[in-house]
């Protein structure tokens, strides 16, 4: 079990995937997640996230799987990611 917060990850810039699902993540989403360009997946359900998603997501092009279900995350799915084209599997819950 991990207990930490997401932005103690992000130096993983040139990674594809990021999946840290029940890990007991806590706080926000960081908008720097949207420098994370070679993303394909993003991975980090069943935590303890806060906030809204951040409208960064809208950046990360080459995305094509996201899943932050069962988090405490608040506010609208932007509509940003409405931008994704290679966009096939998506799990929210807000």
């Amino acid at each position: 079990m991990l207990t930490t917060t997401l932005a103690v990850f992000l130096h993983f810039l040139l990674t594809e995937k990021f999946v840290f699902y029940t890990n007991f993540l806590t706080g926000s989403i960081p908008t720097q997640v949207g420098l994370l360009v070679e993303l394909t997946r993003i991975d980090i359900a069943s935590n303890e996230l806060t906030g809204s998603i951040p409208t960064t997501f809208g950046l990360l092009t080459n995305m094509d799987f996201m899943r932050l279900t069962s988090n405490k995350l608040t506010g609208t799915i932007p509509s940003e990611l409405g931008l994704l084209e290679k966009a096939s599997t998506y799990f929210f819950s807000v």
